[in-house]
């Protein structure tokens, strides 16, 4: 015994009890001591009198003792998974009674296994350590039916325990819990369970414990712990300042809504593009990380403009995490390898965690640990910060190695950790929410791809929050939506009206956090804004809800169709639904039939194409008939709602009950109609041909399949394999040595289990080939394919060549090492920004062949090679190959075939500007390869040559655009006739393809590893399909219908219409970066024909350009050469604005052809056959060439 503040023992006890496990004191002093072990009883020792008495017979040891307030003795008897109580005012001895347990070994909520410490509350209900069951049962006053409150089956998430020993509950009645085989104790609050102390692991530390076994309170809060396997007693001091959450968890109701109409918290002008990471502390500042600006911006409480904007030495942050006290913990990866941390006591910043890579998710826990998600390597790290030592990071998720196992991640991203140390990782390209549970490395699936119950389809999600009560809020990034659950399971609960950049949609989001009234406030990344999301705390109000019902029946006569990646036909109903109100609205489906399915779109419902549109979708897992989900419906909207079955010829009554904030009104739609599979069965086999699929470095077995239908439309591709399957569609043939010519779409794993699905319009007169491949190398098995349509499909086998599995050798390889800083040359890589640093690389080869180049860098890199030279006024001319981040990785990859004797130059820059670090070349290939640094002409020194380029100059300004043509090749160019397709085969030639084929890849390049990226294929199908298009246009319009041609594809027109680019709709200003002329001004925008004129004024070519000429041409003059200069110059403008989103009107209408040629005479010229009209907006261009001739 100890007295108040005394350090050495005051007393110490003796008598004739051996090895107690337990003891309890009562508040006069007296002490009951188990003595169970040798002499079966629990002796009393009586203060006053300083003598010993029995007053309970066991036939075990007690692991635990409880006196309740009526004097009540219980002892916990782990050996007979008992506990027995007795009353002490018995004067029988062998009075006692069963507390709780049936004396047999088991898990039953009646049953205990090694019951361990106890405790009895003021209302005498029991808690008992069950601890071989590693859980927490509560036992009410004259009960024998336990109820789990913490640890295993518990019907609430609480927390895991192995082992209890210990339980203590305080004056609120919180549990405080000896967690022994995890060396720990643990307790709740309001926010749920934690771990209080020995929160470090098994150890001796003075942070640690080992296998401790009970614990007590002194008044003071203070914690003492018999800390068993290290032999000592351990007290732990209560702060007085305990940590505080520095965000918000709110607590929502079931049917917790938020108004689907955002309002722009803060736009691209403040927190730039590509913003990432947000947080709101419980303060509701309002932090963003402005990622392009390098910057960190602050919003105090109801402030519309930023308070305060921080900067430092850090750049691009992906993430940030604020705690209590205002302290930022920034993410400054990306260049600097490091985790800064700015202190808002002294505006400082100071390192607390070296990094690898940028941490994508950022979050400090209750402990003071840090943890970072890097994606390289794949993996989340923690280190303490009370550790002196930096490089003290730990392992908290992830093997560093990408994979889909329980131990492994796939570009991690958010992260969230809870009071227990539970780490919650939005595993991205996994499509999975993982947790892993305090210590543990093999993680839980609790969302999206994989999770043992049905949760959600989740693509690429990018972060992760709890709520008070634990439920998960997501970003669904590539589903461009903000998913959360509740008791009734996961539900879409903004930005659920796909993708776009309306007020109700997202585009790309990666960030979100709460304010403290539950609003949501979101980084809509490639929207460059941060939305909020109002939360309606009227949606709580249960009994405001309104009832709707409809109810119907699937019978034989109804129209047959095919779910998404089934093979299984079934019968099907489709209703269409309005409401007058917009909310969240729960449905609920019952009928006889045991396998209903029912789906919900927005806006229209197509059997052909039945993964478009949907909204919500719901099945009877169980197979009792009945189904419900929610859904968040928008008033004004059309949506239908399809009823079906995933077994085949299934019918039945069924009924669908709709609670929301107004009726449903629910019209069925009649004659939809049926679709026809087809199937095709085959196998690949190492027989089969090979080739290199688009973005693989090895060889893939190919089956080529010819696709011929009867009836034109929509079809739908699946395949069914055990083998990870990867199809392609193309168009008239194959080019197995160019896979991407031809190609109209393609597909991975759109049906899940690694299989391809894609839907594609088919027309009669074409002949498609379909490939059918695999994702890995090599790989050979069994495989179908189903195609379902409005008819049949005739597929058959092809032959088709092999491609050579290696087109380089790795026999020899060099390393080239530097880096880009503030001192590299600059140059505008994506024509819109200048500052892109970028290094030049002369390589020459003693040996013709395939060589692989690829980057190693922390930075984004991007890589061109030229042949000859490079200009950075020009970056297409001479340009060989270009790669951005090898389709997955941030380090740039491609195969080239170079010449000996020939120099080539690699140009090394990022994927956005300003960015600087090392970097380092790997090359392989069948010899030596010489790289070396070269110093290239700058942009000044280009720009005073003007001989050397053609160039446009423009009234009233001196601005000179060099002939950095967008058009390679020349086109034939003929009077425009009434004879459509001599036109198609004029505009639509080669030289546009090529065009739009590099418009589109430098789209893509401008992303960033940021952003998942997902592929639309409706504009690649529409141009791919051009010629088809023309022909049924030309046989069906009339003949004032004219026709537009553009990045869009072949479309009807009319004057009044709408193409291209909306310039009114833009809400920043818009420059297209190539020609001057195109940028609208105020005055113009509110013009619907404008005129603008300006003449082409060409510098002389040079002596070897114009000798050259002469020798190839016939009868060649020098007026033919200046005309031929002026007809190339012309397809410059027409293609720079094609380029630019421009759509070409092709057949133009009596009344708009004299309006063009008005605008022609008021020029001064007359009409020439070099006349087009183009449209973008509301802004129509025509441009005419009049040459000397035609004046």
């Amino acid at each position: 015994m100890w007295q108040e503040e005394i350090v050495n023992p005051t007393k110490i006890v003796l008598g004739d009890f051996t090895a107690p496990y337990s003891l309890f004191v009562t508040s006069n002093g007296d002490i009951y001591i188990d003595d169970g072990y040798n002499n079966g009883r629990v002796q009393k020792w009586i203060t006053e009198r300083n003598i010993f008495v029995t007053v309970m017979n066991v036939s075990s040891r007690c692991e635990g003792l409880f006196v309740d307030m009526y004097d009540t003795l219980y002892c916990s008897m782990s050996g007979h998974h008992q506990v027995m109580k007795r009353s002490l005012n018995d004067s029988v001895m062998n009075s006692y009674r069963v507390a709780a347990g049936t004396g047999i070994n088991g898990s039953d909520s009646n049953q205990l296994a090694g019951p361990a410490g106890i405790f009895v509350d003021v209302n005498l209900d029991l808690y008992v350590t069950d601890s071989v069951n590693d859980r927490i049962q509560l036992f009410r006053s004259g009960e024998l039916n336990g109820t789990t409150v913490a640890g295993s089956t518990s019907l609430n998430p609480t927390i895991k325990l192995l082992g209890p020993s210990g339980i203590t509950l305080d004056a609120e009645k919180y549990l405080f819990i000896v967690d022994l085989a995890n060396h720990r104790i643990v307790g709740s609050d309001v926010n749920g369970f934690r771990c209080l102390v020995g929160c470090f692991g098994k150890g001796s530390q003075s942070n640690q414990l080992n296998c401790p076994y009970s614990f007590s309170f002194d008044r003071s809060g203070s914690i003492f712990v018999t800390d068993q396997s290290n032999h000592r007693i351990q007290k732990f001091l209560l702060m007085k300042d305990s940590f505080a959450l520095s965000f918000n968890q709110p607590k929502f109701c079931s049917t917790a809504t938020w108004d689907p109409t955002a309002s722009t918290f803060a736009n691209q002008s403040i927190v730039g593009q590509n913003s990432l990471a947000i947080f709101v502390n419980t303060n509701n500042t309002v932090y963003v990380a402005n990622k392009e600006h390098s910057t960190v911006v602050m919003w105090e409480e109801e402030s519309v403009n930023p308070t305060k904007t921080i900067t430092g030495n850090f750049t691009g942050p992906r993430s940030l995490f604020v705690r209590s006290n205002g302290d930022i913990y920034i993410d400054d990866g990306v260049k600097n390898s490091r985790v800064q941390k700015w202190i808002a006591e002294t505006n400082n910043f100071a390192t607390v965690m070296n990094v690898s890579s940028q941490c994508y998710g950022l979050f400090v826990d209750i402990n003071d640990t840090v943890y970072c998600s890097m994606r390289t390597p794949p993996q989340v790290v923690k280190r303490s910060l009370n550790d002196a030592v930096m490089a003290s990071n730990r392992v908290a998720a992830g093997t560093g190695t990408q994979g889909s196992a329980a131990n492994e991640l796939n570009g991690p991203s958010g992260i969230f950790v809870d009071v227990n140390m539970d780490l919650y990782v939005a595993d991205s390209f996994n499509d999975r929410i993982q947790l892993f549970q305090s210590g543990e490395s093999n993680s839980i699936t609790v969302a999206g791809s994989g999770s043992l119950n049905p949760t959600i389809a989740l693509l690429g999600p990018s972060g992760i929050i709890l709520d008070a009560e634990k439920y998960l809020f997501i970003v669904d990034n590539s589903n461009h939506r903000i998913v959360g659950s509740n008791l009734n399971g996961f539900r879409c609960l903004v930005g659920c009206f796909g993708r776009g950049s309306q007020s109700n949609q997202l585009d790309l989001p990666f960030g979100l956090s709460f304010d403290h009234s539950g609003n949501i406030f979101v980084t809509d990344q490639s929207n460059h804004r941060i939305q909020k999301f109002q939360y309606l705390e009227e949606s709580h109000e249960n009994a405001s809800l309104i009832k709707s019902m409809y109810l119907s029946s699937l019978t034989s006569n109804s129209s047959i169709y095919f779910q998404d990646c089934s093979e299984l036909d079934s019968y099907h109903e489709a209703i269409q639904m309005n409401v007058t109100l917009s909310g969240h609205y729960a449905f609920l489906i019952n009928s006889e039939m045991k396998t209903i399915y029912a789906y919900i779109y927005t806006n229209n419902f197509s059997p052909f194409d039945v993964s478009k549109n949907v909204l919500s979708h719901s099945g009877d897992s169980s197979n009792q008939g009945q189904s419900k989900f929610t859904a968040v419906l928008e008033a004004n909207l059309k949506y239908v709602f399809v009823m079906t079955t995933s077994s085949p010829n299934i019918t039945g009554n069924f009924s669908v009950q709709v609670s929301g904030r107004s009726y449903v009104d629910f019209n069925r739609i009649f004659n939809t109609s049926s679709i026809v599979q087809t199937v095709y069965v085959s196998k690949l086999t190492t027989n089969s041909s090979t080739y290199l699929r688009n973005c693989s470095w090895s060889s893939v077995y190919y089956e080529a399949i010819q696709v011929n239908v009867i009836i034109g439309g929509l079809y739908t591709f699946f395949s069914k394999s055990d083998m990870d399957t990867y199809g392609s569609i193309y168009k008239n043939y194959f080019n197995p040595s160019s896979p991407n010519e031809n190609q109209l779409l393609y597909d991975d794993d759109s049906c899940g289990q690694h299989q391809f699905r894609f839907t594609v319009a088919l027309e009669t007169s074409i002949t498609y080939i379909l490939i059918m491949t695999t994702y890995d190398s090599n790989k050979t098995g069994a495989f179908s394919i189903f195609v379902s349509g409005p008819n049949n499909v005739d597929l058959k086998n092809i032959s088709s060549p092999s491609v050579i599995q290696m087109p380089y050798s790795s026999a020899v390889q060099s390393n080239y090492s530097s880096e880009l800083n503030t001192s590299s040359q600059t140059y505008s890589r994506d024509c819109r920004k200048s500052n892109y640093y970028y290094e030049t690389i002369r390589v020459n080869v003693v040996e013709t062949g395939y060589y692989a180049l690829s980057s190693n860098s922390s930075m984004d890199t991007f890589g061109n090679i030229y042949k000859d030279d490079f200009n950075p006024m020009n970056h297409f001319e001479n340009l060989l190959s270009q790669n951005y981040r090898s389709c997955s990785s941030q380090d740039f990859k491609f195969i080239v075939y170079l010449l000996t004797g020939t120099t080539y130059i690699l140009v090394v820059t990022t994927s956005s500007p300003n960015m600087t670090g090392q970097f380092s070349i790997l090359t392989s290939g069948p010899n030596n390869i010489t790289l070396d640094r070269y110093k290239n002409r700058t942009k000044e020194e280009l720009s005073i040559g003007i001989s050397t380029c053609a160039h446009l100059v423009l009234p009233g300004t001196s601005k000179r655009i060099l002939n950095g043509l967008v058009s390679k090749r020349t086109r034939y160019h003929g009077k425009i006739r009434n004879d459509l397709s001599a036109r198609y085969k004029r505009i639509l030639s080669p030289s546009n393809y090529e065009l739009n084929k590099r418009d589109a890849s430098e789209r893509k390049d401008s992303f960033t590893d940021d952003t998942r990226l997902s592929f639309s294929s409706s504009n690649a199908h529409k141009k791919s399909n051009a010629d088809g298009s023309m022909k049924s246009l030309s046989s069906k319009r009339e003949k004032k219908e004219a026709i537009i041609w553009g990045p869009t594809g072949v479309e009807p027109w009319s004057a009044s219409m709408i193409t291209g680019i909306d310039w009114k709709s833009l809400t920043i200003p818009a420059s297209l970066p190539t020609t001057f002329d195109v940028v609208p001004s105020a005055e113009e925008l509110n013009r619907d024909y404008t005129h603008n004129s300006y003449t082409l004024i060409h510098a002389l070519p040079s002596q070897d350009e114009y000798d050259r000429k002469i020798k190839h041409m016939f009868n060649a003059s020098n007026n033919y050469d200046n005309m031929e200069r002026q007809r190339i110059t012309f397809d410059e403008l027409i293609d720079q604005r094609l380029s630019q989103g421009f759509q070409m009107i092709v057949e133009i209408p009596a009344h708009i052809h004299q309006k063009m040629i008005d605008s022609i005479r008021r020029a001064g010229c007359k009409e020439t056959e070099y006349n087009r009209l183009l449209s973008i907006g509301r802004i129509y261009h025509t441009l005419s060439l009049v040459t000397e001739e035609s004046q």
